[in-house]
């Protein structure tokens, strides 16, 4: 028996024959040049080289927007509910015995108007998993509804609670507060490094853009004597846009991700070797995770805090080195006892 659909995947069509278009555009101009007969022989070779490769980009995006992406089905034989990630082969699969229920859930902090719905399933031992976001929240009912009728699970009213962790917390906290003793340290430090690596979302299209804009930026750039306003105004820019791309896909495939929580505090940054960059810190007494799956850039998850939320695996795949399961159990690691 075929799984069953709950929330059909979906094909960007007329965004794929655009794409199309386009490639073959880029084609033919390259082909173009490279007859001009005032063109030196380097010169051809390069402008070949720069449209294949512009070329390629742009068919990958084509065959991207063409597949059957995101979605989530049900596998009644199997017993499991499976989760569409960027094609019909790059889905997670859940066991229906690992799912508590389904909620819908107000996205927003304290104090401040509710601006989004959310449609969240509840697994056990790993972060809730975000099925649909909307601003009706009639959409997001509706979701959960149709897999709770689908799968047999229970609804789940409100927001899911705190845990032992936290109300542990808050009792050690308020009788140490009554004594007029200090407060003590939620916990010791914990720290987690990983990457999504190989195989994370939009890689190679990233990676051929990135060597594309940079090749066309350098030549321009290089004809700056001959061409000033190009050279000048746009040759700096696609240069940098191009090696921004490869740094991204660089960070991506190589670098990694460290996560660390210091008590009620968790600090999120990145590194490649040496090099650290971008950390940003939270305060959580009672974090809440959400892994939220999208259909044509890979699987994230987010840690929401009482003065931010930090984006956490970025491009994650069922295929990436940390893929959606591994992902859904970073939690764990940061559950601390009171």
């Amino acid at each position: 028996m075929e799984p069953r659909e709950i929330i059909p995947r979906t094909r960007s069509m007329v965004a794929a024959g655009g794409a199309f278009i386009t490639s073959a555009g880029v084609v033919a101009l390259a082909t173009g040049i490279v007859f001009d007969a005032g063109l030196p022989w380097l010169g051809q070779v390069a402008t070949f080289g720069v449209g294949a490769l512009f070329a390629v980009a742009m068919l990958t995006i084509a065959l991207r927007l063409l597949a059957a992406r995101g979605g989530l089905v049900v596998d009644t034989e199997g017993a499991r509910v499976g989760i569409g990630v960027t094609s019909e082969r790059d889905t997670w699969w859940v066991p229906v015995n690992e799912i508590i229920g389904i909620r819908v859930v107000a996205e927003a902090t304290t104090g401040e108007t509710i601006e989004r719905w959310l449609a969240v399933m509840e697994l056990a031992g790993r972060s809730s998993v975000v099925l649909a976001r909307t601003e009706d929240r009639g959409v997001a009912t509706l979701v959960a509804r149709r897999l709770a009728d689908g799968v047999g699970i229970e609804d789940l009213d409100g927001e899911r609670a705190a845990g032992p962790e936290a109300d542990q917390r808050g009792l050690v906290a308020a009788d140490a507060a009554s004594a007029g003793q200090a407060v003590p340290a939620a916990a010791a430090s914990v720290r987690l490094a990983f990457g999504v690596h190989r195989r994370g979302a939009l890689q190679g299209m990233l990676f051929f853009f990135g060597v594309s804009l940079t090749i066309v930026g350098a030549g321009m750039f290089a004809r700056v004597e001959h061409d000033p306003v190009f050279g000048f105004l746009f040759g700096p820019l696609l240069g940098l846009l191009g090696l921004a791309l490869l740094g991204v896909t660089v960070v991506k495939r190589f670098g990694f991700e460290e996560l660390r929580r210091d008590g009620d505090r968790f600090v999120h940054g990145y590194r490649l070797g040496r090099f650290t960059w971008g950390h940003r810190q939270i305060q959580a007494r009672a974090p809440r995770w959400h892994l939220y799956v999208h259909g044509l850039r890979g699987a994230h998850l987010e840690l929401v805090g009482s003065d931010g939320t930090l984006v956490i695996g970025g491009g994650a795949t069922t295929r990436s080195v940390i893929d959606l399961e591994a992902l859904a159990r970073v939690p764990e690691r940061f559950t601390v006892a009171g």
